[in-house]
């Protein structure tokens, strides 16, 4: 996978160009996307973010997004699109205040409606960031999966993508 960027930041107005990266590639293409379409699922209804597709005003664009909460006081949330990466951080100095999991403090709810906030202001103001699909690979394949067998076959109940070689196995009859 490989990535190709430009940098800048604004600091007391003042716009300052960074030298152009050089794109490196540091994962298997096929798998990446793989990983990216389980990452999907984290927006999805039985994820750790399922309001957030709602949220940001998204429900139509490519998405992919991490939640994560810390052992005591660091809840994150990282989204991105085919074009964009935004990661969001809340905590506490010195993990001064232990946030408990079990009062509600997670990524999903705590740093997601943040990372929500700012989406809906890159719609409005920067939407070409929105646009576009996450690329399958030509070394990736959609299967039909048999999810009560494991296994691969043409009735199966749901579709899958697969890094050609790393396929399941056929459904015997």
């Amino acid at each position: 996978m490989r990535a190709s960027f430009h940098q800048s930041f604004v600091h007391n107005g003042a716009r300052t160009e960074l030298a152009q990266a050089q794109a490196e590639r540091v994962a298997d293409a096929g798998a990446a996307f793989v990983v990216t379409g389980m990452l999907g699922d984290v927006l999805r209804p039985q994820g750790t973010a399922p309001q957030f597709r709602q949220a940001a005003g998204l429900n139509d664009a490519a998405l992919a997004a991490k939640t994560g909460t810390g052992m005591v006081a660091d809840l994150t949330f990282v989204v991105f699109t085919p074009r964009l990466v935004v990661g969001v951080w809340c905590g506490l100095p010195q993990n001064e205040i232990k946030l408990k999991l079990e009062d509600g403090f997670t990524g999903g709810r705590v740093a997601a409606p943040v990372a929500a906030a700012f989406m809906r202001s890159v719609r409005r103001h920067r939407a070409e960031l929105l646009a576009g699909e996450f690329a399958r690979p030509a070394n990736v394949t959609k299967i039909r999966i048999n999810s009560q067998k494991n296994c691969a076959g043409a009735n199966g109940d749901r579709e899958e993508y697969f890094v050609n070689g790393r396929e399941p196995s056929p459904c015997s009859r």
